[in-house]
């Protein structure tokens, strides 16, 4: 069960890092209490809001809160299913479990990258960061998302009709 406590714990920091960088663009947008991303997977709503609709592979993306709530409980279920067959199947049996779970939680996985990374463009064109297509390469290691998002609240956002 430490693998599932290790799981919740990266989830959470992973979101709050998410965070830190859509407090800025919130702040930017007005919102009276910018601080409140900062309470897990609000932060996404927020992401929504900035971005208006957007589609992830063939996934239409209406609420992304939600849809990111459910991208981790997927991951944390697959992810205790393993954990409980590690201790309690025989060996063989949990093995073969933790290679299906794996490919669960990988899904997971992409969705929440691939999520971040189509978001992260909407909001690089809604506040017309000059260099759009090389923030965009620079999005896809993830790591530098939020601090993209606060390079690109320096700009004046568009309004959602104005982005294309």
């Amino acid at each position: 069960m430490l693998n599932v406590l290790i799981g919740v714990i990266a989830m959470l920091v992973l979101i709050e890092f998410v965070s830190l960088g859509v407090y800025f663009l919130a702040k930017k947008m007005g919102y009276e209490k910018p601080y409140k991303v900062f309470i897990p997977f609000y932060c996404f709503k927020v992401i929504r809001e900035v971005t208006g609709p957007f589609t992830v592979l063939v996934i239409p993306v209406t609420k992304m809160a939600r849809m990111y709530i459910f991208i981790c409980v997927a991951f944390l279920l697959a992810l205790c299913y393993a954990s409980w067959g590690g201790d309690f199947l025989p060996t063989i049996s949990a093995e073969s479990l933790w290679q299906i779970m794996w490919i669960v939680m990988g899904l997971c996985i992409l969705l929440f990258y691939l999520g971040l990374v189509f978001a992260s463009v909407k909001v690089y064109r809604r506040f017309n960061v000059p260099n759009e297509k090389l923030f965009v390469v620079i999005s896809l290691l993830f790591v530098t998302i939020p601090f993209l998002f606060m390079i690109s609240s320096k700009n004046v956002p568009r309004s959602l009709n104005e982005m294309y």
